[in-house]
Parts: C-alpha cells; sequence; structure tokens
C-alpha cells in the first residue's frame, strides 16, 4: 500500500504552474468530465460513502457556482471539498502554490486546543507546547474546521492529521490567503495574549529542509532491563529503509533475547506508511505462525492501469479482478530461537495509515498484541494503490486507487484497528512533552507484574 501527501507534494507540484491562466466554463466542464470519466474507469468501488447521485450533483453546483473566466485556485477550492468527500485517503485532488511565504509552524490538535509543536523559524521567542488561540485573528480551530474539508480520507482524524502533518501551511494560504507575516494570538498557562512578535513565513523549499533536519528517525529501539520491556518505535515503513530495516531488526531483536526482555512495545503511531515488505519482515519476529497482511485484493483494471502494469490483462478492461494474495503465499514467521516470544504491545493513534496501519491489522487479526492508544487512521480494509492524472486544461493533479485490500480474516467493517486500552492523547500532557499512551502502557505492564 502507497505512503502519500509529504511523498505526492515534489511530484504534484509541476500541476500548479497553471495557477496564473484562466479558464472559461467550457473548460472547467471538461476537466470535470475527465475526472467523472477517470474515477468511474480506475476506482473499484468510488461511491461507496458518497453516493453517484450525490456526487455528480454537487459536481453541477461547481459548474454553477464559479465566476468565468476562473483560475485553476479558484477552481480547485470549489472542486477539491467534493472529492474529498468520496471518503477515500488515495483518492483526491492536490494543489501546492509556489513562491508563498508559508506558515512556519507545526501544530497538533489535541483535546479541542492547538498547540505549536515545532517552530521552524530561526525566532525562538515561541516555544513548543505553546496553545495556538488564533492566527490573523481568526480561531485556530475554526480554521482547521475549514481547512479539513480539502482533505481526502476515510475519518475527519485522519484528514485533520494529513491536514496538520504536511498540508497546513500550503492550505492556509491557498484558502484564507495568509502569506508572508503572521499574526498569533497565544496562550501560555491559560493567559492569552497577542504577540507582538512578527513571524515570517518561508518559502516551501527552506521549510521542507528544516522539518527534514528535525524529523524524527526512522525507527529506534530502547531498553528498560529494570521495568524489563524493549521499546522499539517504527515511524516509517517506507521501502528505501528495507535492508537497514531488516539489519537494525535483527541487531534489536538479539539485544532484547539476550537480556531476557519480557515486554516488547512496538511504538507505530506516527508510522503513515510505506511498504507492506518492512511490516512483514516485523511480522516474522513476532509470530508464531504462518501469516500475511492482506488477505486478498481486488482490482478495477483500466487502460491507465496497464499502461503502467500488466498488459496481461487487456482484454479485462473495465472489470473487477480478484485476487487471492496472503492467503495462499503465507510468510514463515522466523524460527522461535530468533524471533521474541514474550509480550507484545502496539501502540496506536490517527497517524498509523496505509502500511503502517496494515501492519497492526495483521497484529490484530493473529492475536499477537495488546492494542493501546487510539483508533487507526487507515481502515483495516482499505482502498489504495494511487494512480496518478493531471486534468487536461486546468492541470490539477489528483490520484485515485485502484485497489481494494482485505485484511486477513476479509472482514470490511469500514473501521480502523481499535485499541484494547483507549487512551486519547491528553493536552497538559502534550503542553509538557509527557507522553500519556507509553506511560499507560508502562504501568500496565507493572501492573501484570510484568
Amino acid at each position: 500500500m502507497q505512503k502519500l501527501h509529504l511523498s505526492l507534494i515534489l511530484i504534484f507540484l509541476a500541476g500548479t504552474l497553471f495557477g496564473q491562466k484562466n479558464f472559461s466554463a467550457k473548460e472547467i466542464q471538461e476537466d470535470i468530465d475527465f475526472f467523472q470519466k477517470t474515477l468511474v474507469e480506475v476506482h473499484p468501488n468510488p461511491f461507496k460513502t458518497l453516493s453517484e447521485t450525490s456526487f455528480n450533483h454537487q459536481l453541477e453546483l461547481v459548474i454553477n457556482q464559479l465566476n468565468y473566466p476562473c483560475s485553476q485556485k479558484d477552481f480547485y477550492l470549489m472542486f477539491s471539498p467534493i472529492v474529498a468527500k468520496l471518503g477515500d485517503a488515495h483518492t483526491g485532488v492536490y494543489y501546492y502554490p509556489q513562491n508563498i511565504l508559508l506558515f512556519p509552524l507545526e501544530l497538533k490538535k489535541v483535546q479541542n486546543r492547538i498547540i505549536i509543536s515545532c517552530n521552524f523559524t530561526d525566532n525562538k521567542s515561541i516555544q513548543p507546547g505553546t496553545e495556538l488561540v488564533a492566527i490573523n485573528d481568526i480561531s485556530t480551530i475554526e480554521i482547521i474546521d475549514s481547512l479539513t474539508n480539502y482533505e481526502s480520507g476515510e475519518v475527519r482524524s485522519l484528514r485533520e492529521d494529513f491536514l496538520l502533518s504536511s498540508d497546513f501551511p500550503y492550505l492556509l494560504y491557498t484558502v484564507y490567503g495568509f502569506k508572508d507575516t503572521f499574526k498569533l494570538t497565544l496562550r501560555v498557562k491559560d493567559e492569552v495574549f497577542t504577540s507582538t512578535t512578527k513571524i515570517n513565513g518561508l518559502l516551501s523549499d527552506s521549510l521542507d529542509v528544516k522539518k527534514e533536519s528535525l524529523a524524527k528517525q526512522p525507527f529506534s529501539m530502547f531498553i528498560n532491563e529494570n521495568m524489563n520491556l524493549a521499546l522499539l518505535t517504527i515511524n516509517t515503513f517506507e521501502y528505501g529503509y528495507l535492508d537497514e530495516f531488516k539489519m537494525f531488526l535483527k541487531n534489536s531483536i538479539h539485544k532484547i533475547k539476550g537480556k531476557s526482555i519480557s515486554n516488547l512495545i512496538i511504538d507505530i503511531r506516527e508510522n503513515d506508511g510505506g511498504s507492506s515488505s518492512l511490516g512483514d519482515e516485523l511480522l516474522r519476529y513476532i509470530s508464531d505462525k504462518e501469516f500475511c497482511q492482506e488477505s486478498k485484493e481486488i482490482l478495477k483494471v483500466s487502460q491507465s492501469y496497464l499502461n503502467q502494469n500488466d498488459s496481461k490483462l487487456k482484454d479485462r478492461i473495465g472489470s473487477i479482478k480478484t485476487t487471492i494474495t496472503g492467503l495462499n503465499h503465507l510468510i514463515k514467521p522466523y524460527p522461535c530461537n530468533k524471533r521474541f516470544s514474550g509480550q507484545v504491545y502496539i501502540l496506536i493513534g490517527p497517524h498509523t495509515f496505509s502500511a503502517g496501519s496494515e501492519f497492526a491489522v495483521a497484529v490484530k487479526d493473529y492475536g499477537l498484541g495488546i492494542f493501546i492508544g487510539e483508533e487507526t487512521g487507515g481502515r483495516a480494509t482499505s482502498f489504495g494503490e494511487m494512480q496518478g492524472f493531471f486534468l487536461p486544461n486546468t492541470r490539477l493533479r489528483f490520484g485515485i486507487s485502484c485497489k481494494k485490500f482485505f485484511r486477513p480474516n476479509q472482514t470490511d467493517d469500514g473501521k480502523g484497528v481499535m485499541p484494547d486500552f483507549y487512551v486519547p492523547r491528553n493536552f497538559e500532557d502534550l503542553c509538557h512533552n509527557i507522553d500519556t499512551v507509553l506511560n499507560f502502557t508502562k504501568n500496565l505492564i507493572l501492573d501484570n507484574g510484568q
């Protein structure tokens, strides 16, 4: 399954180069017709969440409500929220403006309050953990509620998470026009005041570089012998890390077994996907039975899929192809002397997505661990494998899922992986950099006398 958003930004920037051109009603109609045609041709079940009749009606309203000639941005602002209502994180429309000084702070939403989690500017007077009440005199909660409508995703918590982790600076400019400098209303220790410090924006390239420099490690290991526990933090399943990940797991499990650790915590709360190959490798160290992450997949055979993949299916264009994948090719775990055989705890949350949630689903369906945190953002059975396109006139970039992946037990209840112990993020703890979920897990281990 594919990871999206951060990687899409660079790919999709080319589609915004037409931003200064205006388009006629005829050109907009042609773009909408192209999207509708492509959606039906490519997606295995595009109207699972929103009926085709309602979707088409809302697109008609776009045509009637736009003022012509209209810009690429104007069309995006009307079109994107309707596509987002399809409720598929791998099906959406993307717009990333260039040469704009963007909002330079990273935010988190906890208990309906917003805190600054990272400051990418050189002005350090605004510290992480500070509550952000308003931007340019508009409530931050109001802004986030509005911008979330432009994000694709199965549930609102996932869409909010995509927004705050990636797209917020771009959408803040696109929707509200906020750029260059920003007036911040802050609350510190319940005292509200208006910041008199000017916060300058950053160009997207500079913002990306600063984010990369402060990015978390892809994976890490920590052992607490006194508590008889080990912690594996796995923040990504990106395929490019596969060889490094294999060596990391081999060395980590060897050390954990060498110290006779009985409790293994695997933290995938920030894992928004990549390749299931890394999840398979991790499962081989914690499973005592053969396993798969996907029982089957269904593919909508389209010409665009054939252009990029298997031309042997050319006689099946327009049909649904079902493949029994994992159940016919179960993966063997490592021998007992190489794998971990104690109690496993899995930490999950709204940012657990795509291949991250796919791994969590396998652990859940095979009964391999205890889950703590919040429901995963990714669904247990979900659409994926995005095909990318440009609209013919406005050149807006869009993606559409061409496959549906089924969890090992083959059910589809429309939900993510649910925790055994629901532990929501706590605002006060987050402000003070206290990990509520991890602390709960440690206490659970202590209570169990392990």
